[in-house]
């Protein structure tokens, strides 16, 4: 997992944190072993969706296509507060975004620097059109962020136009060196800068350019990503010739996953995902929501992660994952990073 720097992560840990976590892998090991259902402790890795809106139209993302079948809310602080103040004492990697664009929430730096306050290693991923004012740029350097994934998916501004419909690539460009000239100013060697460059038909063919493009930025790593297909008509435009940064198998019309898993799925024992409106769902392909076990403003999170529904949803992926349309698209077995 290339977007994450683990001795980071393991410098934040606490005897809780440890002992938690130890509950968790044991439940999981257990119920493989055993055949049955253990949920013991929380997890300790959490998607917090702050935003549901994008400013983007990208073509084969389901906000950016208007796929998205629940309301453009933004997530409160206070229900915010509530899941750290319930789980944060328990989490080591919290992943600042889901669908939409983190930065356009209003209240985004102060959601960072209360998850620090509890020591949790602190991640968001945003397309990169919000760093223009340097006080504001110092801020988000000061705020403790560990590391940020901006989306550059061209080398130029012709490549990069083709996917991220409504992007301004010079403003990316110029937000970029700005970042990285703060961390410098403030001698700070977070958040580490992470350019994340989706491959896709016309522009696998920029990766040696992107590569030195990053080195002039003072970005910290390149995250060569492969791409994900959700319009399936339209796969051929958007899918690489190149077979070993493709994740489907080449020559299919179902777009067949490489290596796709059929039994299992260990993330639903240590990690979930929190929507904007407070529904809890067991992953990040679940984009709208449809398999929600309830919300964090009627219940704790405890009762939801230990409740019926959820266990129900383990047991049946630990016996079919084709069984759900989310498992169908899912790269848990994959390399998608290079």
């Amino acid at each position: 997992m290339k977007e994450i720097f683990w001795i980071s992560v393991f410098k934040a840990a606490t005897f809780r944190k440890t002992i938690n976590s130890l509950k968790v892998i044991t439940s999981l090991f257990l119920s493989k072993i055993l055949k049955q259902n253990f949920v013991w402790g929380t997890p300790f890795i959490i998607n917090i969706e702050p935003t549901v809106v994008c400013n983007l139209k990208c073509p084969q993302c389901i906000t950016g296509m208007g796929k998205i079948k629940r309301d453009s809310s933004f997530l409160s602080y206070k229900l915010y507060k509530q899941i750290l103040d319930e789980l944060g004492n328990n989490l080591w990697y919290l992943l600042l975004y889901n669908q939409g664009e983190p930065f356009l929430h209003k209240e985004f730096i102060e959601l960072i620097e209360l998850a620090k306050q509890k020591r949790i290693y602190v991640t968001t991923s945003t397309n990169g059109h919000f760093f223009e004012r340097e006080v504001a740029v110092e801020r988000l350097v000061k705020s403790g962020l560990d590391s940020i994934i901006i989306s550059l998916d061209g080398a130029d501004e012709n490549t990069y136009q083709k996917y991220r419909h409504n992007g301004d690539f010079k403003k990316v460009i110029k937000g970029i060196k700005l970042l990285a000239y703060c961390k410098k100013k403030l001698k700070s060697k977070t958040p580490k800068i992470l350019i994340q460059f989706l491959v896709m038909k016309h522009n696998e063919q920029q990766l040696v350019k992107i590569k030195r493009l990053i080195k002039k930025l003072g970005a910290d790593r390149l995250l060569i990503k492969t791409f994900q297909i959700e319009d399936k008509n339209k796969a051929l435009s958007f899918l690489p010739s190149n077979k070993k940064i493709n994740r489907y198998k080449n020559g299919t019309k179902k777009l067949n996953l490489k290596n796709s898993a059929s039994k299992g799925c260990a993330r639903l024992w240590y990690s979930t995902v929190i929507l904007s409106d407070g529904r809890v769902v067991p992953c990040c392909f679940d984009k709208n929501g449809e398999y929600s076990f309830g919300k964090i403003k009627d219940k704790s999170l405890k009762e939801i992660w230990t409740s019926d529904e959820y266990k129900n949803f383990r047991s049946q992926i630990s016996r079919n994952r084709g069984f759900f349309e989310i498992c169908r698209n899912c790269t848990q077995n994959q390399k998608i990073f290079f």
